[in-house]
């Protein structure tokens, strides 16, 4: 027995003892760190052109090496080839590449190089000069979008000591850096001289601004750089040129409408063609521009569509209008359920699915109270939307209104019109509902062109004009409450509406200003007193 006891006391123990997953310890956040001694030295001037070694205290990876490595100034043959060998990063450059005489050179790894386990990149920043020394001179700044205001990353901010203003287009920059997610940007190793300064969102990679999508912003002034003069707070817009609309493509289904899709929204896109009778009405629709007509001849004919000059030549088909007419039907689109609540201060609004012509206001009856008393009214198509009818009147707080389009109350272009009794019912909300800004806007420009723009959230809510002054007021009535803004746009062209630069004509960008204004509450005026310096 005196021999079991133990034997049975040791199997308990391992009974009780409790078994767990082995740890890992702690999670490894240390970067990979460059060990100096065996990697090629840093900083070195008379430099000839060699393969670089980089040795770490732990095994990497090259991660993104196309997007992160980034040479300045930017090598012929880029980026170089790059692989790894034990704990090492190796960089060869093409054999054809030829460095630049007395430049300094820096090459940014970026992100590139991570640990193996946890993918931390660490930082290396290689600079060598093929001179008898390295140019320490920097310069800095922030880069914003010339609309929006808000900053723009990861574009490319570019120094040319080549100063022809063709040199964007043919060469690629002596000097580079590109910005991070806040805008900001330092251009570091620089020499002393004068640079034309220019911004690009290079999207080919090929550091020329060769393509109208390409965001670009430049500077009217050179950069001087000095040992005295490095300005470390430059301000740059990156914009987007406003190309001509470009057609893509014509669609014709049958009679009556020819939808024309453009790039982009064809504002500015003219139609021409020979006027022989027939009723043509244009609309813009996104980036589509409807082409409404009515041919009583019944035959093809040629339109011409073009912005500034004529781009395109196209033939309107021969449809028949009787079998048009019997498939489609004239009919109001913004038709709902249940009675419709109205602002005291618009009219009431019937979108139709064709452009109207004409109405008949004996078949249109507007009414109120059980005895469907008349209401006074005036209604008329659009000026602008020829698919819209506005029936204006005075409205009394709390009342209901009807509405009632008899069969034949509103014909479209092609002398088609609504099949059905349309009944729909307003209320009217209480103009304690809504809230006020009176809006007055100081230290203008005479001599400048504004837009203003009353925005809610990203909305435009009213859009005017004003020039030839140096104070705008206006009040804004019966605004539904929220936080608004005003946006200001500096309208040097005229059109009406912001416009980005060109570097072509080396048009900067229409100023923008926007502010804030006080939260707009129900029943309350909003005093908005703002200047634009």
């Amino acid at each position: 027995m005196k021999y079991y006891l133990p034997f049975l006391f040791l199997l308990f123990l391992i009974g009780c003892a409790q078994i767990v997953q082995p740890t890992g310890g702690d999670r490894d956040e240390d970067p990979p760190v460059l060990d100096t001694l065996r990697s090629t030295p840093n900083f070195q001037t008379n430099f000839k052109k060699q393969e670089l070694e980089f040795w770490f205290d732990e095994f990497v990876q090259l991660k993104d090496v196309f997007s992160q490595v980034v040479t300045s100034p930017p090598l012929r043959y880029d980026p170089p080839d790059l692989y790894i060998r034990k704990k090492s990063v190796r960089l060869e450059f093409d054999e054809r590449e030829e460095l630049k005489e007395n430049a300094t050179y820096v090459i940014n790894f970026g992100e590139a190089i991570r640990d193996i386990t946890e993918n931390n990149p660490t930082e290396l920043r290689y600079v060598f000069s093929t001179g008898d020394f390295i140019d320490s001179l920097s310069v800095g700044g922030k880069v914003k979008d010339s609309f929006s205001g808000d900053p723009v990353e990861d574009i490319l901010v570019m120094l040319y000591d080549n100063l022809a203003d063709s040199v964007v287009y043919s060469e690629r920059p002596f000097y580079f850096a590109r910005t991070d997610k806040n805008g900001n940007f330092k251009i570091q190793n620089l020499r002393a001289d004068t640079f034309k300064i220019f911004v690009l969102k290079d999207s080919n990679l090929d550091y020329l601004y060769n393509a109208d999508t390409e965001q670009i912003g430049f500077s009217d002034s050179l950069l001087i750089v000095s040992d005295s003069l490095q300005p470390q707070d430059l301000r740059l817009s990156a914009f987007t040129a406003d190309p001509k609309a470009r057609l893509l493509e014509d669609n014709q289904e049958g009679y009556g409408v020819v939808r024309l899709l453009f790039d982009r929204p064809p504002t500015e896109a003219k139609i021409d063609y020979f006027d022989f009778g027939q009723t043509v009405v244009k609309e813009v629709k996104d980036d589509s521009l409807l082409l409404w007509y009515d041919d009583p001849a019944g035959g093809t004919w040629d339109f011409y569509v073009g912005e500034g000059e004529y781009i395109d030549t196209l033939t309107v088909e021969a449809f028949s209008k009787t079998e048009y007419l019997k498939t489609d039907t004239f009919f109001l689109e913004n038709k709902k359920f249940g009675t419709q609540k109205l602002n005291p201060t618009k009219p009431i609004k019937l979108i139709f699915n064709h452009p109207v012509d004409s109405i008949v206001t004996d078949s249109i009856l507007f009414t109120t109270d059980t005895l469907r008393t008349p209401v006074k009214n005036s209604i008329a198509v659009d000026s602008i939307e020829k698919r819209t009818l506005n029936l204006t009147f005075k409205p009394k707080t709390g009342v209901t209104y009807d509405l009632t389009l008899l069969p034949g109350a509103v014909y479209d272009i092609y002398d088609a019109s609504n099949r059905d009794t349309v009944e729909i019912s307003y209320e009217t909300a209480d103009i304690k509902e809504f809230g006020n800004i009176n809006l007055t806007v100081d230290s203008l420009d005479a001599s400048i062109n504004y837009v203003f723009e009353l925005l809610l959230k990203d909305q435009v809510i009213k859009s005017l004009k004003a020039g030839g002054t140096e104070q705008f007021t206006y009040n804004f009535v019966a605004l539904p409450p929220g936080s608004y803004r005003l946006r200001i746009i500096e309208d040097t062209d005229g059109n009406g509406r912001w416009s980005p630069g060109d570097y072509d004509e080396r048009r900067q960008s229409e100023r923008v200003f926007e502010k804030s204004i006080e939260a707009l509450r129900a029943n309350w005026d909003v005093e908005a007193e703002i200047s634009i310096e």
